[in-house]
């Protein structure tokens, strides 16, 4: 998770300080992405808010979230690694062949 410290974090998209409580999200978008450099930073809730990309960033932020969640409860720790970066693996090169597919009209 991004690190806040008030008065002295700038959100990543204003460039100004946050004095109040930010918007922060956890390093979640895979390397190579084109919203890579705006995970694990703050953000003011309004710029955040009317951020161009929010709705994008916060399907990916949901779509990680969603493959957290579908991991099954009753494996061994082993099974349990093997499983999740089996799974991860697939799901960053989903991501990112979605960030070259150009919008639909």
């Amino acid at each position: 998770m991004a690190q806040f410290f008030p008065g002295l974090s700038r959100c990543i998209l204003c460039k100004q300080v946050i004095d109040d409580a930010p918007v922060m999200f956890p390093a979640f978008i895979p390397k190579g992405h084109s919203l890579w450099g705006y995970q694990d930073a703050s953000f003011h809730a309004p710029c955040f808010d009317g951020w161009e990309h929010r709705a994008r960033f916060l399907h990916i932020y949901d779509d990680a979230l969603r493959l957290d969640a579908s991991m099954p409860k009753d494996l061994s720790l082993e099974e349990n690694e093997k499983l999740f970066a089996e799974r991860s693996r697939l799901w960053r090169e989903r991501i990112l062949r979605e960030d070259l597919t150009p919008p639909t009209q």
